[in-house]
């Protein structure tokens, strides 16, 4: 009995380290999404990536809000996220999409990366 047990906590207990996060977002950047996408919260975080290029941060993200204001109840962008490197957090960034895939997107060279984005 007591080795079905173990597997069992390890799994209660990851689940319950996960619970509450989105998928490793900073909070602050967390909370700038939930505001300016008008979501109550993130259901599911597809996809992160992040670079810098110059004085800028950049994070990625493609996921799943819950969305009340509208006529859909889920909500699936692709957001990027722009900072200067010297703000501390996310909570002022500017957001943007692209067209491209997050993969494709983020392997850019650096010279192309921003050309890509268009603002939110």
């Amino acid at each position: 009995m007591a080795v079905i047990r173990f597997p069992v906590a390890v799994l209660i207990l990851l689940a319950a380290a996960s619970y509450g996060s989105a998928g490793g977002l900073p909070s602050s950047a967390e909370l700038l999404l939930l505001d300016r996408l008008h979501a109550e919260k993130i259901v599911e975080v597809h996809e992160v990536r992040q670079r810098t290029i110059g004085n800028f941060d950049y994070l990625g993200l493609f996921a799943t809000f819950e969305v009340k204001s509208s006529f859909e109840t889920w909500y699936h962008p692709q957001v990027i996220l722009r900072k200067r490197r010297s703000d501390p957090d996310w909570s002022k960034a500017e957001l943007f999409h692209s067209g491209e895939r997050m993969i494709d997107l983020f392997a850019l060279p650096d010279a192309e990366f921003p050309k890509t984005l268009t603002p939110w």
